[in-house]
């Protein structure tokens, strides 16, 4: 008996599948055709619909502005802007912003503006239009921005922003507008507390004169920020100008230990050392900061007097004069070079020299017109000699012009106007403590009962034995003062004070020679500018 054997099931081959020859392919579609067709179609409708929106590119556009490639992300903005006719509301912001660092102002407002345009309800565009005005000096029109733009803030009851009342405040102060600028800084203050704020607004502050206000106001930004190198360099020049020297000290110190190469702080640093007579330190200092700044013509003054405080008078022409050329309408420098000609008896070059610096600061500064009149009468223009001494008179009553204009008058046989400016003199100083005068210079003394003697108010000097007396008086020499000149370093813009530093007190060892004669005498103060 044969065993019988079950055939195998028959198999429809992968060719016939694939040629639709197989069972059931004749009424059934396959479903993965079907599938990927459907994808396929959906992936069309999804381009299509991609095409017809105008910020698919925002994404790319973002991403590369926040990774600073701006050529890029300024090629991808162009496509978008010619696929959409220039309608793109964030290609054109972010272009308005490339544009702006690029130095491109006038092209970036019309950015912004066209973006404004597109999109009129966009806080952030506004805010950029009302920055690209202020940048162009358009303050007024700046402002209004801002306001329109905090109008719709608060239409939308959107949370407060604090920069917009510092931008209006901005524009205020460049628009002399300062009770408006202070009341904008303090509404932005009052919003959400930045040190970038109580600086503008201390700054404010001290164009308003309000130095205990903007004391005040720097050191509440201190606390902010007790590691802002700029907070304790404006903090430390503003106690520098209110007197308060060891509290400067002590910022500019605590400036530099947390900014070791900060110019500001090492100039006014090397400043109070060198009112010390501390030369060489103030110099070493110099030394750091020139490698930073080597065009500065303040900084080059500020070498300059310390060089003439070690009396390397040569050295000192040499760095006032690189200042000049650097800074050729710096009425300190000016001011300073008269007076190095002038202890070197060069009377023409100080007369230059002293006559540009008054013409520089608007005729106002007392000293210079002391100095001229020195000047002057040593180079035996009695008459114009006379008529600076009054008009520094007029300035300024300081004791010490009286002093010198009696000396002039003596010189030139006015022997009764120069008893007039002695009994001036002697009117203030004698009110003056002990204390005030030993801060004054040493030659005073001296020249006092010299001249008194001569104008019969005073004892005669005792005449030593063997010692013959001159057959006439000799010419008394008028006392120089403010020795060491006048240091710019930099400190507070805004009051006129604050632009310079005097060194004059006899502590500082700032000597000079006489105007004529060759001896030396410790310079005498004067009042400050």
């Amino acid at each position: 008996m044969q065993a019988q054997t079950t055939p195998p099931p028959t198999s429809t081959s992968r060719s016939q599948r694939d040629d639709g020859q197989g069972p059931g392919a004749q009424g059934t579609p396959n479903p993965s055709t079907a599938k990927s067709a459907r994808s396929a179609k959906s992936m069309e409708a999804l381009v299509a619909e991609l095409k017809d929106i105008r910020e698919r590119r925002n994404w790319l556009i973002h991403e590369l502005f926040t990774r600073q490639e701006y050529v890029d992300c300024l090629h991808v903005i162009e496509a978008q802007l010619r696929e959409t006719a220039g309608t793109c509301e964030y290609a054109l912001y972010v272009k308005g912003l490339l544009k702006r660092m690029a130095g491109e102002l006038k092209e970036s407002l019309q950015l912004l503006q066209a973006a404004v345009l597109v999109n009129p309800e966009t806080l952030l565009n506004r805010k950029q239009l009302g920055r690209a005005l202020f940048l162009l000096g358009r303050h007024e029109e700046a402002i209004f921005t801002f306001e329109e733009t905090e109008t719709i803030r608060q239409a939308k009851m959107l949370g407060e922003d604090w920069e917009l009342p510092l931008c209006a405040g901005l524009c205020y102060t460049y628009l002399r507008r300062y009770d408006e600028a202070v009341e904008a800084f303090m509404r932005s203050v009052a919003v959400q507390r930045h040190d970038a704020t109580l600086l503008h607004l201390g700054r404010v502050l001290l164009l308003q004169r309000d130095y205990k206000g903007a004391l005040e106001v720097y050191e509440e930004a201190l606390k902010l920020s007790p590691d802002n190198p700029e907070v304790l360099v404006l903090l430390g020049q503003l106690h520098l100008q209110l007197g308060h020297v060891p509290a400067a000290f002590h910022h500019f110190g605590q400036c530099l230990t947390l900014d070791a190469v900060n110019t500001k702080a090492i100039i006014a640093a090397a400043s109070l050392m060198e009112d010390n007579g501390d030369y060489d330190v103030a110099l070493r200092k110099y030394r750091i900061a020139v490698a930073y700044l080597p065009d500065s013509p303040q900084l080059w003054n500020n070498i300059g007097v310390c060089f003439f405080g070690k009396r390397s008078e040569y050295a000192a022409i040499a760095c006032l004069r690189k200042s000049v050329y650097l800074g050729p309408f710096e009425w300190i420098t000016h001011y300073n070079l008269g007076i190095v000609f002038l202890t070197m008896g060069r009377y023409v070059s100080a007369f230059h020299y002293l006559s540009a610096a008054i013409s520089l600061h608007g005729g106002q500064y007392a000293p210079a017109y002391m100095f001229l009149g020195v000047c002057l009468s040593l180079m035996n223009d009695i008459e114009n000699a006379c008529h600076a001494y009054d008009r520094a008179l007029q300035l300024s009553d300081d004791f010490l012009f009286h002093l010198n204009y009696a000396v002039t008058l003596f010189n030139c046989g006015c022997t009764a106007p120069a008893a007039q400016q002695l009994q001036a003199f002697q009117a203030v100083w004698d009110t003056l403590p002990p204390q005030t005068r030993r801060a004054q210079s040493a030659a005073i003394p001296g020249v006092l009962r010299e001249l008194q003697a001569r104008l019969g108010q005073g004892p005669a000097p005792q005449e030593l034995p063997g010692t013959p007396v001159p057959p006439a008086p000799v010419p008394l020499q008028p006392l120089p003062a403010a020795a060491a000149g006048r240091r710019r370093s930099d400190l507070l813009d805004p009051p006129e004070s604050s632009q310079a530093v005097d060194s004059r007190s006899d502590s500082a060892g700032s000597e000079v020679r006489a105007a004529a004669g060759g001896q030396r005498v410790v310079a005498a103060s004067l009042p400050p500018a």
